[in-house]
C-alpha cells in the first residue's frame, strides 16, 4: 500500500498583517530593523544641494550691498552718517544708566582748559651727559657702587624695584650702562671688566650685577617709604644742609660735587628741588663719616661759593627747625593742602586744623552722592562722635549724671530713676539761668524734665530727655 501524500495548506490572507495585493513599505521596514541607518538616510535627503547654498549666499551678499549703498547715499544727502539701525529682535535693548553713572559721565565730559600739562623735566638744567668719553675703571666702579649703595638704593624707586629689596635680584649691566651718568663710559666691555674688580658688587653670568650683601632681612616685604626712613635715620648724623648756590646751570651738579670733594670724601650730593623740579639753590650732602661731617661744620671761616656766603648747618638741625616752622604755621609743608584748596577750601592748614578740632572733626552731611566726602549711609556724622555723645555725662555704671547749681563741679548721679538721654548738642554742658531742671515724678504718669530757657553765669547743667516711670 502506498504512503499518502502530505496535504498542502494555503496561507489564509486574513491572518497576515499585509494583504497580498498591497505593496510592502521598505522604508518603514528599514527604520524598524535599523533606526541609525534610517536617520542617516533621512539627513542626507534633507541637506540642500550645492546650487541652493550658492543661491542663499548670493542673496545675503546682495542684501549687504543694498544696505551699504543706501547708507552711502544717506551720507551724501545729509552730510553725516546715519546711525546704524539695529535689529530689535536680536539686540538686547540697552538700559538707561543709573543717576550715579550719569553724574560720573557728566563730570568726565566737563569743559576743561585744553592746556598742555607742564613738562617739569625741562626744569632740570644740569646736563649729566656732557662728560667726555672715558674708560677709567676706578670711575666706573665708583659710579655703579654708588647706585647700589645704602645711600642711593633705598631712594631710587626704579632700581629698588629691580632688585626687589632684600631679594637682591641681579640687574642687567646694560640697564645700568643706559643711565645718563654712565653713557660716557665706553666701550661697554670696559664697564663689565671694571665691575669684576668691585669690592661690593658681583658680576653674574658676565652680563648682570648685584650686591654682595643684600639689604637687611628685617626690611623684607616692607614698603619703600619705611625702608627709606630706616636708612635716612642712619645717614642723618653724617649729613649737612647747605644753601646759597644760586640758579642751576648745565654744570651745576658736577661743580657742587667738586666743591665738597675738597673738604672730605662724600657718599652723595643731592640737589634739592621743588614740586616743579626747579633747583632750590640748596643741597643735602652725605659725608663718608660723622667725623668728616663735624670737621666740615667746624670750619672757620666757613666756605663760600664763588665769593657768596653759604648757610651751613647739620641736616638734623635743618629738619628740626623746619618741623617747628610748620607747627607754628610760618611755612607750609610741600604739597600739603593743595588738593583741598582746588575744591574751594581757601583756608590755610593751621586755620583748618583749629576749626576741625573745635568741630570735633565731624564732617556732617550724609548720603552717598557722587563726589561726596561726607560719611556713609544715614544722616551723616561719624559713629565715633555718636558713641562719644552717648557716653558723655555718665558714670562708670553708665548712669546719667546731673550737675548741681550750688557747686558746678559737683555732680549727682540719678541712679534711682530710669533715664533715657540723647547726645548733647556740641558735646558740652549747656549753661542755664537758675536752678537745674527738676524732676517731679507723678504716680501713673510719665513726664519729661523741663529745660530752663535763660542762661546764667557760673551755673552748669545738662539737658536730659528723662522719662520717669511710676515706682
Amino acid at each position: 500500500m502506498a504512503d499518502p501524500k502530505p496535504e498542502t495548506i494555503e496561507p489564509d490572507p486574513s491572518s497576515t498583517g499585509i494583504a497580498n495585493d498591497i505593496p510592502v513599505n521598505t522604508a518603514a521596514a528599514i527604520e524598524e530593523s535599523n533606526p541609525t541607518a534610517a536617520a542617516n538616510s533621512k539627513i542626507e535627503t534633507d541637506l540642500p544641494s550645492a546650487d541652493e547654498v550658492d543661491k542663499a549666499i548670493a542673496e545675503v551678499e546682495a542684501r549687504k550691498q543694498q544696505k551699504k549703498a543706501a547708507k552711502e547715499a544717506k551720507v551724501e544727502s545729509d552730510g553725516h552718517a546715519a546711525p546704524e539701525q539695529k535689529d530689535v529682535n536680536t539686540d538686547v535693548a540697552q538700559k538707561e544708566p543709573s543717576k550715579r553713572v550719569q553724574e560720573g559721565q557728566k563730570w568726565n565730559n566737563r569743559d576743561r582748559d585744553n592746556k598742555p600739562r607742564p613738562d617739569h623735566k625741562k626744569n632740570y638744567k644740569s646736563d649729566l651727559t656732557s662728560q667726555a668719553e672715558s674708560s677709567d675703571p676706578v670711575e666706573i666702579r665708583k659710579q655703579v657702587e654708588f647706585y647700589f649703595s645704602d645711600s642711593n638704593l633705598p631712594q631710587d624707586k626704579f632700581l629698588f624695584s629691580k632688585v626687589q629689596g632684600h631679594d637682591n635680584l641681579p640687574v642687567p649691566i646694560s640697564t645700568i650702562h643706559s643711565f645718563k651718568r654712565m653713557r660716557h663710559f665706553q666701550p661697554y666691555s670696559a664697564v663689565v671688566e671694571a665691575l669684576k674688580e668691585s669690592a661690593t658688587l658681583n658680576v653674574v653670568e658676565n652680563d648682570q650685577i648685584q650686591r654682595k650683601t643684600p639689604l637687611p632681612e628685617g626690611l623684607k616685604d616692607k614698603p619703600m617709604y619705611e625702608v627709606q626712613k630706616v636708612f635716612e635715620d642712619q645717614t642723618m648724623k653724617r649729613s649737612v644742609y647747605v644753601k646759597g648756590f644760586g640758579e642751576e646751570q648745565p654744570s651745576t651738579q658736577f661743580d657742587i660735587e667738586a666743591f665738597f670733594a675738597a673738604y672730605g670724601s662724600t657718599n652723595s650730593v643731592r640737589l634739592r628741588r621743588g614740586h616743579t623740579k626747579l633747583f632750590k639753590g640748596s643741597v643735602f650732602v652725605e659725608f663718608d663719616s660723622e667725623e668728616t661731617q663735624k670737621k666740615f661744620l667746624s670750619l672757620d671761616p666757613q666756605p663760600k661759593w664763588r665769593d657768596q656766603d653759604l648757610v651751613i648747618k647739620s641736616k638734623k638741625d635743618y629738619c628740626d627747625a623746619k618741623v617747628e616752622d610748620i607747627k607754628a604755621g610760618r611755612v607750609k609743608a610741600q604739597g600739603f593742602g593743595e588738593k583741598r584748596s582746588q575744591g574751594g577750601d581757601k583756608r590755610d592748614w593751621k586755620t583748618r586744623r583749629d576749626e576741625d578740632q573745635r568741630n570735633g572733626h565731624r564732617r556732617g552731611g550724609g548720603g552717598k552722592g557722587f563726589g561726596s566726602h561726607k560719611g556713609g549711609r544715614g544722616k551723616g556724622g561719624d559713629r565715633r562722635d555718636r558713641d562719644e555723645g552717648r557716653k558723655h555725662g555718665r558714670d562708670e555704671r553708665n548712669v546719667p549724671m546731673v550737675a548741681t547749681t550750688a557747686d558746678p563741679d559737683k555732680v549727682v548721679t540719678k541712679a534711682t530713676t530710669k533715664t533715657e538721654d540723647t547726645p548733647l548738642k556740641d558735646d558740652a554742658y549747656q549753661p542755664t539761668t537758675s536752678k537745674t531742671s527738676e524732676i517731679a515724678p507723678d504716680s501713673g504718669s510719665k513726664k519729661r524734665a523741663r529745660e530752663d530757657p535763660e542762661p546764667e553765669e557760673g551755673q552748669i547743667s545738662k539737658k536730659l530727655d528723662t522719662k520717669v516711670e511710676a515706682s
